[in-house]
């Protein structure tokens, strides 16, 4: 019955000049001790150069739906869940706001927390759907993050992560 709303901001500044400033807004509901739903709403505002012009598009991207699920609480070893994730194709492809198809991920996560200061590390899969294009492939999932809590309604949280495509 926990309900908890994350918020936050990331940007990315690709080689081929094109830059995205992404909003996420993240509701989340427990539903039980051990399991958790939420909704990844991005806004994104997405520029990129297409022959010495500036084309700029702002709208909602991909919507990820996702459910967590602890399998082990952390004691003497760190506590692991698994995560899954449908991203679903709500961005609209042709303005750069969206894939144009549904993927599909799969992450574990482990947590040890010290003191005030939680520590996790994620690893992953995604599945990309086939949205026509011969150069996608699937993706490997990685990351690190740390969550400190300043009081007891917030915590400031650093996460670093990454992914590959197997090309």
């Amino acid at each position: 019955g926990v309900k908890q709303l994350e918020l936050s901001w990331d940007y990315l500044d690709w080689d081929n000049g094109d830059k995205e400033n992404n909003l996420l807004f993240v509701p989340i509901y427990g539903v039980t001790e051990r399991l958790e739903l939420s909704v990844e709403i991005p806004y994104m505002f997405h520029n990129t150069k297409v022959e010495e012009e500036q084309d700029d598009e702002d709208g909602i991207g991909d919507i990820n739906l996702v459910g967590k699920f602890l399998l082990m609480e952390e004691a003497d070893l760190p506590a692991f869940t698994i995560k899954g994730v449908i991203k679903t194709e709500t961005g609209d492809e042709d303005e750069g706001l969206g894939s144009g198809d549904v993927d599909y991920s799969l992450v574990a996560v482990s947590s040890m927390t010290h003191g005030k200061l939680q520590v996790h590390l994620m690893l992953g899969y995604t599945w990309v759907g086939d949205n026509g294009d011969e150069n996608t492939r699937d993706i490997y999932i990685w990351g690190v993050a740390g969550d400190y809590t300043a009081t007891e309604k917030l915590h400031i949280v650093s996460e670093i992560s990454g992914n590959r495509h197997p090309d």
